[in-house]
């Protein structure tokens, strides 16, 4: 049997064990000799209107950037097969985000293929990464001071990922594109050594290779690292953790675990939260260091995310930069920050914690804006505090402090949205508008 034959085999076998035959598979295809590999044993095992390529232009090489999309079009045209093209300044988001180019890449590829399975315009996404690529991950995770799960590498399958030439070696590929006349394009920046992956490739592994088999090694690594990974992993419940969009909570009490458990829940927050990678030993501490401290104390992760503990739970969250907006207090709806206000008619209501108010009382010179320092508040039937000690009496964690619209009269608060009401403005029996305030984010 030629390996020709094989690849097809194994490519037909890894999709089939995921796939019906009417699943729709997006392949990633970079116009290199690996993905055009993948892309060439698909068309030959899979019906073309279950399939679609993903390129991404990544905006590094200039025009051959744009050839190397050019020419995976092309081929894609004259196969009929749908084809799907992203482009990125990558070197300049690496420069806004104060990351790698890698880092940034491999970001971007990740949204584009999230977005691509959120929208349902494909079940799962393919990628041509073969045993030699796993060799190199291995290595670089060990470099860079991994755990077990780094240590255990790609798998066949994670998550919506599928990886059909994992078993397949680079000259089986090399061979089967020389065979079957696949074309292809040659990435210049391959031998760029300055890259972590290219210099691994180029004069790590080669140095390594002449005393000892360093893929057979890196595959053992791998095995024995997912058994223990997966071993410790089941001792921690699903239901343990809490999450809410882009954030994730679980009990504090789990920082006090012994450090390869505490360690994971610090790693499944932060998976859970959308943080899946550019993470390091050096973060995962940063969280598991909140133990002991007090209440509201945080610590900065990569990409934007903090972790704070607040009260009995730690929790990872993506930190969103407040827009310090202030519009005119006025009846209707009203654009505001990241949705609208609503002042609306409503029913009387003489109970605390109801949205409803005098609007009879409210002044001219009201806005509806932000916290500020030096805002106080009197509560419906309270004594008048700072908005800060309202908020630590009310256990409003600290980030989400900034994001609660107000309406005040000056340095006077005279409604926390979706709280409560100032004693000012109640409601009374002599009371003539009733009026509510609420805030809904687009």
């Amino acid at each position: 049997m030629t390996e020709s034959i094989d690849i097809e085999r194994v490519v037909k076998d890894v999709i089939g064990k995921y796939l019906s035959s009417s699943a729709k598979l997006a392949v990633g295809v970079s116009g290199g000799e690996d993905s055009m590999c993948l892309l060439a044993a698909l068309l030959k095992i899979r019906d073309k209107k279950t399939l679609k390529v993903v390129h991404i232009q990544h905006g590094i090489r200039g025009a051959e950037s744009i050839d190397d999309a050019l020419f995976v079009e092309r081929f894609c045209k004259k196969n009929g097969v749908e084809f799907l093209r992203f482009d990125a300044d990558i070197p300049k988001i690496a420069a806004g985000e104060k990351s790698g180019v890698e880092s940034a890449a491999r970001n971007y590829r990740k949204k584009v293929f999230e977005s691509l399975i959120r929208k349902r315009s494909a079940d799962f996404i393919a990628l041509a990464h073969h045993r030699e690529d796993q060799t190199e991950s291995v290595l670089m995770h060990v470099f860079r001071g991994s755990g077990t799960g780094g240590l255990a590498g790609m798998t066949e399958k994670d998550g919506f990922i599928l990886r059909p030439l994992i078993s397949v070696s680079k000259s089986g590929i090399s061979k089967y594109v020389h065979e079957n006349a696949v074309p292809f394009r040659v990435d210049s920046t391959n031998c760029d050594t300055s890259y972590n992956r290219n210099f691994l490739r180029k004069e790590v592994i080669p140095l390594i290779q002449r005393r000892y088999d360093v893929q057979a090694a890196a595959e053992r690594l791998a095995f024995l690292s997912a058994a223990d990974d997966r071993f410790i992993y089941s001792l921690i419940g699903d239901d343990e953790f809490f999450e809410n969009g882009n954030e994730c909570s679980f009990a504090s009490s789990a920082l006090d675990k012994p450090y390869a458990l505490s360690s994971r829940y610090a790693i499944t927050a932060m998976k859970k939260a959308g943080l899946c990678g550019d993470f390091e030993k050096k973060h995962i501490d940063a969280v598991l260091s909140l133990s002991g401290m007090q209440n509201g104390c945080e610590t900065a992760l990569p990409h934007g995310y903090r972790a704070v503990k607040e009260y009995d739970l730690v929790t990872v969250y993506k930190k969103n930069v407040p827009q310090f907006d202030e519009t005119a207090f006025a009846l209707g709806i009203t654009p505001f920050a990241e949705g609208y206000v609503t002042v609306a008619a409503a029913d009387k209501s003489f109970e605390k914690g109801s949205p409803v108010f005098d609007g009879d009382k409210i002044p001219s010179s009201a806005v509806i804006r932000f916290r500020r320092d030096g805002d106080i508040f009197k509560p419906f039937g309270g004594g008048t505090k700072k908005l800060k000690e309202y908020f630590i009496d009310e256990k409003v964690p600290r980030r989400y402090r900034d994001g609660i619209p107000l309406i005040c009269d000056g340095n006077n608060v005279l409604c926390v949205c979706g709280m409560e009401i100032s004693d000012y403005i109640k409601v009374t029996d002599n009371t003539g508008i009733c009026l509510k305030f609420t805030y809904d984010k687009e």
